[in-house]
Protein backbone atom coordinates (compact mmCIF):
# COMPACT_ATOMS: atom_id res chain seq x y z
CA UNK A 1 0.00 0.00 0.00
CA UNK A 2 1.09 3.58 -0.58
CA UNK A 3 -0.03 6.92 0.73
CA UNK A 4 -1.78 9.21 -1.74
CA UNK A 5 -1.97 12.98 -1.73
CA UNK A 6 -5.71 13.56 -1.82
CA UNK A 7 -6.03 13.96 1.96
CA UNK A 8 -3.15 14.86 4.26
CA UNK A 9 -4.60 12.74 7.06
CA UNK A 10 -4.69 9.50 5.06
CA UNK A 11 -1.94 7.08 6.08
CA UNK A 12 -2.35 4.46 3.34
CA UNK A 13 -4.33 3.32 0.31
CA UNK A 14 -5.83 -0.15 -0.10
CA UNK A 15 -6.85 -0.86 -3.70
CA UNK A 16 -8.14 -4.42 -4.20
CA UNK A 17 -10.49 -3.25 -6.99
CA UNK A 18 -8.70 -1.59 -9.91
CA UNK A 19 -9.55 -0.24 -13.31
CA UNK A 20 -11.72 2.46 -14.89
CA UNK A 21 -14.68 4.22 -13.32
CA UNK A 22 -17.98 4.47 -15.15
CA UNK A 23 -18.58 7.98 -13.82
CA UNK A 24 -15.73 9.38 -15.93
CA UNK A 25 -15.53 12.66 -13.99
CA UNK A 26 -13.97 15.36 -16.15
CA UNK A 27 -11.60 16.51 -13.41
CA UNK A 28 -10.57 13.10 -12.04
CA UNK A 29 -6.82 12.77 -11.60
CA UNK A 30 -7.01 9.13 -12.72
CA UNK A 31 -7.93 10.32 -16.23
CA UNK A 32 -4.30 11.32 -16.62
CA UNK A 33 -3.34 7.65 -16.69
CA UNK A 34 -4.56 5.86 -19.84
CA UNK A 35 -4.41 2.11 -20.23
CA UNK A 36 -5.81 1.18 -16.81
CA UNK A 37 -7.14 -2.08 -18.19
CA UNK A 38 -10.41 -3.73 -17.29
CA UNK A 39 -12.21 -3.37 -14.01
CA UNK A 40 -10.90 -6.21 -11.85
CA UNK A 41 -10.48 -7.62 -8.36
CA UNK A 42 -6.82 -7.99 -7.41
CA UNK A 43 -6.79 -11.05 -5.16
CA UNK A 44 -3.17 -10.47 -4.15
CA UNK A 45 -4.01 -7.03 -2.78
CA UNK A 46 -7.16 -8.40 -1.15
CA UNK A 47 -5.07 -10.97 0.73
CA UNK A 48 -2.47 -8.43 1.86
CA UNK A 49 -2.29 -7.04 5.39
CA UNK A 50 -3.40 -3.38 5.66
CA UNK A 51 -1.68 -3.06 9.03
CA UNK A 52 -3.15 -1.36 12.06
CA UNK A 53 -3.54 2.06 13.64
CA UNK A 54 -4.06 3.83 10.30
CA UNK A 55 -6.65 5.77 8.33
CA UNK A 56 -6.83 3.91 5.01
CA UNK A 57 -8.42 5.10 1.75
CA UNK A 58 -10.13 2.08 0.16
CA UNK A 59 -10.16 1.97 -3.66
CA UNK A 60 -8.73 5.44 -4.13
CA UNK A 61 -8.22 4.80 -7.85
CA UNK A 62 -11.80 3.89 -8.74
CA UNK A 63 -15.28 3.93 -7.19
CA UNK A 64 -15.89 0.72 -5.26
CA UNK A 65 -19.66 1.27 -5.28
CA UNK A 66 -20.13 2.13 -8.94
CA UNK A 67 -22.70 -0.14 -10.56
CA UNK A 68 -20.04 -1.81 -12.71
CA UNK A 69 -18.41 -3.39 -9.63
CA UNK A 70 -20.04 -6.71 -8.80
CA UNK A 71 -21.75 -7.16 -5.45
CA UNK A 72 -19.53 -10.18 -4.83
CA UNK A 73 -16.38 -8.08 -5.11
CA UNK A 74 -17.76 -5.45 -2.79
CA UNK A 75 -18.68 -8.07 -0.21
CA UNK A 76 -15.20 -9.55 -0.37
CA UNK A 77 -13.63 -6.15 0.21
CA UNK A 78 -15.89 -5.28 3.14
CA UNK A 79 -15.38 -8.70 4.72
CA UNK A 80 -11.63 -8.17 4.44
CA UNK A 81 -11.90 -4.80 6.19
CA UNK A 82 -13.86 -6.47 8.97
CA UNK A 83 -11.00 -8.89 9.59
CA UNK A 84 -8.68 -5.91 10.16
CA UNK A 85 -10.65 -3.59 12.46
CA UNK A 86 -7.54 -1.88 13.85
CA UNK A 87 -7.79 0.82 11.19
CA UNK A 88 -10.34 3.38 10.08
CA UNK A 89 -11.31 2.87 6.44
CA UNK A 90 -12.49 5.65 4.14
CA UNK A 91 -15.17 4.41 1.71
CA UNK A 92 -15.64 7.28 -0.73
CA UNK A 93 -18.25 6.96 -3.46
CA UNK A 94 -20.43 9.04 -5.75
CA UNK A 95 -23.09 6.36 -5.45
CA UNK A 96 -23.77 6.30 -1.68
CA UNK A 97 -27.27 4.87 -2.20
CA UNK A 98 -25.59 1.54 -3.01
CA UNK A 99 -24.15 1.42 0.50
CA UNK A 100 -27.58 0.28 1.70
CA UNK A 101 -27.12 -2.99 -0.21
CA UNK A 102 -24.19 -3.87 2.07
CA UNK A 103 -25.23 -2.25 5.32
CA UNK A 104 -24.91 -5.53 7.26
CA UNK A 105 -21.19 -5.62 6.42
CA UNK A 106 -20.46 -1.98 7.26
CA UNK A 107 -18.94 -1.41 10.68
CA UNK A 108 -18.24 1.75 12.75
CA UNK A 109 -14.54 1.67 11.80
CA UNK A 110 -15.57 2.61 8.24
CA UNK A 111 -16.02 6.25 7.20
CA UNK A 112 -18.86 6.62 4.67
CA UNK A 113 -18.07 9.47 2.32
CA UNK A 114 -19.52 11.04 -0.81
CA UNK A 115 -18.36 13.84 -3.09
CA UNK A 116 -20.69 16.84 -3.45
CA UNK A 117 -18.97 19.51 -5.53
CA UNK A 118 -22.03 21.75 -5.86
CA UNK A 119 -25.81 21.67 -5.79
CA UNK A 120 -25.82 22.48 -9.52
CA UNK A 121 -25.49 20.02 -12.38
CA UNK A 122 -22.35 21.21 -14.12
CA UNK A 123 -22.35 18.11 -16.34
CA UNK A 124 -18.78 17.12 -15.48
CA UNK A 125 -19.65 13.58 -14.38
CA UNK A 126 -21.89 10.62 -15.18
CA UNK A 127 -22.40 9.97 -11.46
CA UNK A 128 -25.74 10.35 -9.66
CA UNK A 129 -26.67 14.01 -9.21
CA UNK A 130 -25.33 15.79 -6.10
CA UNK A 131 -28.81 16.12 -4.60
CA UNK A 132 -29.24 12.33 -4.86
CA UNK A 133 -25.88 11.72 -3.17
CA UNK A 134 -26.74 14.14 -0.36
CA UNK A 135 -30.13 12.50 0.22
CA UNK A 136 -28.54 9.06 0.52
CA UNK A 137 -25.94 10.22 3.03
CA UNK A 138 -28.62 12.03 5.06
CA UNK A 139 -30.66 8.82 5.24
CA UNK A 140 -27.63 6.84 6.36
CA UNK A 141 -26.97 9.33 9.14
CA UNK A 142 -30.61 9.24 10.23
CA UNK A 143 -31.02 5.47 10.45
CA UNK A 144 -27.44 4.42 11.17
CA UNK A 145 -26.03 7.13 13.46
CA UNK A 146 -23.25 4.81 14.62
CA UNK A 147 -21.45 5.31 11.29
CA UNK A 148 -19.09 8.22 10.69
CA UNK A 149 -20.13 10.12 7.55
CA UNK A 150 -18.15 12.56 5.45
CA UNK A 151 -18.75 14.97 2.58
CA UNK A 152 -15.91 16.12 0.38
CA UNK A 153 -16.56 19.33 -1.53
CA UNK A 154 -13.74 18.85 -3.98
CA UNK A 155 -13.28 20.28 -6.46
CA UNK A 156 -15.64 22.99 -5.27
CA UNK A 157 -17.67 24.52 -8.10
CA UNK A 158 -20.19 27.32 -8.44
CA UNK A 159 -23.22 26.72 -6.23
CA UNK A 160 -26.49 28.35 -5.23
CA UNK A 161 -27.63 29.47 -1.80
CA UNK A 162 -29.42 26.14 -1.39
CA UNK A 163 -26.07 24.37 -1.29
CA UNK A 164 -25.50 25.39 2.31
CA UNK A 165 -28.82 23.90 3.41
CA UNK A 166 -28.12 20.72 1.46
CA UNK A 167 -24.75 20.22 3.12
CA UNK A 168 -25.63 21.12 6.67
CA UNK A 169 -28.87 19.12 6.46
CA UNK A 170 -26.93 15.90 6.07
CA UNK A 171 -25.15 16.47 9.43
CA UNK A 172 -21.87 14.82 8.38
CA UNK A 173 -19.16 14.15 10.93
CA UNK A 174 -16.46 15.41 8.54
CA UNK A 175 -16.45 17.98 5.74
CA UNK A 176 -13.48 18.42 3.42
CA UNK A 177 -13.26 21.44 1.11
CA UNK A 178 -10.74 21.69 -1.71
CA UNK A 179 -10.27 23.34 -5.08
CA UNK A 180 -9.53 21.95 -8.52
CA UNK A 181 -5.92 20.77 -8.47
CA UNK A 182 -5.56 20.05 -12.18
CA UNK A 183 -4.24 23.10 -14.09
CA UNK A 184 -5.15 21.44 -17.40
CA UNK A 185 -8.86 21.33 -16.43
CA UNK A 186 -11.06 24.43 -16.21
CA UNK A 187 -14.07 24.33 -13.91
CA UNK A 188 -16.69 26.95 -12.93
CA UNK A 189 -15.43 28.02 -9.52
CA UNK A 190 -17.31 30.07 -6.90
CA UNK A 191 -16.38 33.59 -5.90
CA UNK A 192 -14.30 34.04 -2.70
CA UNK A 193 -17.29 35.64 -0.96
CA UNK A 194 -19.39 32.54 -1.57
CA UNK A 195 -16.72 30.28 -0.13
CA UNK A 196 -16.30 32.58 2.88
CA UNK A 197 -20.04 32.38 3.61
CA UNK A 198 -20.09 28.62 3.08
CA UNK A 199 -17.30 28.03 5.58
CA UNK A 200 -18.85 30.44 8.06
CA UNK A 201 -22.23 28.72 7.88
CA UNK A 202 -20.69 25.27 8.30
CA UNK A 203 -18.88 26.43 11.43
CA UNK A 204 -22.03 28.07 12.80
CA UNK A 205 -24.51 25.32 12.02
CA UNK A 206 -22.27 22.28 12.53
CA UNK A 207 -19.91 23.18 15.38
CA UNK A 208 -19.14 19.51 16.09
CA UNK A 209 -18.26 18.65 12.51
CA UNK A 210 -14.59 18.11 11.68
CA UNK A 211 -13.77 20.71 9.02
CA UNK A 212 -10.76 20.16 6.79
CA UNK A 213 -9.79 23.03 4.50
CA UNK A 214 -7.22 21.95 1.94
CA UNK A 215 -4.34 24.24 1.13
CA UNK A 216 -5.27 24.32 -2.54
CA UNK A 217 -8.42 26.28 -1.59
CA UNK A 218 -6.19 29.27 -0.79
CA UNK A 219 -6.22 30.06 -4.51
CA UNK A 220 -9.88 31.05 -4.03
CA UNK A 221 -10.16 31.65 -0.30
CA UNK A 222 -7.12 33.17 1.36
CA UNK A 223 -8.00 33.01 5.04
CA UNK A 224 -4.97 31.09 6.29
CA UNK A 225 -6.42 30.58 9.74
CA UNK A 226 -9.01 28.27 8.20
CA UNK A 227 -6.42 25.93 6.72
CA UNK A 228 -6.55 23.43 9.52
CA UNK A 229 -7.85 20.03 10.52
CA UNK A 230 -9.88 19.82 13.68
CA UNK A 231 -8.76 16.78 15.70
CA UNK A 232 -10.38 13.45 14.92
CA UNK A 233 -12.48 12.01 17.74
CA UNK A 234 -10.16 10.31 20.19
CA UNK A 235 -7.03 12.13 19.03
Amino acid sequence: MAKGNMYSWIDDNFNPVKGPCEYDCFYCYMNRFPGRGKLRLDENVLKSNPGTGKIVFVCSGTDLFQNAVSSGWIRKVLMKLNTCPGNKYLLQTKNPARLFDFIELIEPHMILCTTIESDMNHKVSKAPLPVVRAAALKTIKKYFPQFMTMITIEPIMQFTESFIDMLTGTHPDVINIGANSRPDVKLPEPEPGQVYRLIGQIKERLPETILHIKKNLSRIYREEECIQLRPWPGG
